[in-house]
């Protein structure tokens, strides 16, 4: 019980640990912050995944108008004419990370994690109490 408790404390770390890493390089890279537009949705069908839609986007940056296509996604894609807030990178105008993307996954992955570290602390706990027991 004891080695599956720490099993599981070490990967709930590891995973909040990476999930910290990886918002602090996405707001690195991308830390222009703007309002996009989008103008057009696009769809197409894959055979193993079905309808998937992407937004293309218009946004300004210093003066220049933009235009990208966001992600294809079932879900959670853009309409036609919704306002987004996207981050831009400023070293490239055409990269950016549309905020409103993915929204919970980081939050799921924390929670499921902090979860993984509660067990893995009652597993110790719980093999430390039948050891004295027995």
């Amino acid at each position: 019980m004891k080695t599956t408790g720490i099993t599981l404390i070490t990967f709930g770390l590891c995973a909040i640990v990476m999930t910290i890493v990886l918002t602090i390089k996405r707001n690195r890279k991308y830390s222009v912050p703007v309002t996009a537009r989008c103008i057009q949705v696009e769809e197409r069908y894959l055979p193993m995944e079905g309808n998937q839609r992407a937004g293309i986007f218009e946004y300004e940056l210093e003066g220049n108008k933009h235009t990208v296509k966001g992600t294809y996604a079932k879900y959670g894609y853009a309409r036609e004419g919704e306002v987004r807030k996207f981050l831009v990178n400023p070293k490239n105008e055409n990269e950016f990370y549309d905020t409103s993307s993915n929204q919970g996954i980081g939050k799921a992955v924390v929670t499921f994690s902090l979860v993984m570290i509660v067990i893995g602390v009652i597993m110790i706990y719980a093999g430390n109490v039948m050891q004295t027991m027995g």
